[in-house]
């Protein structure tokens, strides 16, 4: 299914049908999307993604350890 999308400002005309123009009142084309689907992604990017995710998360904790670890000996 593809999607719809204005770049500028949706105006609409006398009858009511919705037109795409920008600031100045020029028209201007409607945009064609690909609409998102899940389906679509490739699980090894999707697991990689998520993987560095785990990885950046896992880095601050133990950074944040290694500070609170070190001004607790400092106390």
């Amino acid at each position: 299914m593809m999607l719809v999308s204005c770049p500028g400002v949706v105006v609409t005309d006398t009858n009511g049908a919705p037109l795409c123009q920008d600031d100045l009142g020029a028209p201007l084309a409607w945009e064609m999307h690909q609409e998102f689907a899940i389906e679509d992604l490739d699980p090894a990017l999707a697991s990689g993604a998520f993987s560095a995710g785990f990885v950046i998360v896992g880095i601050g904790m133990v950074v944040g350890m290694g500070f609170r670890l070190v001004l607790s000996l400092l106390k």
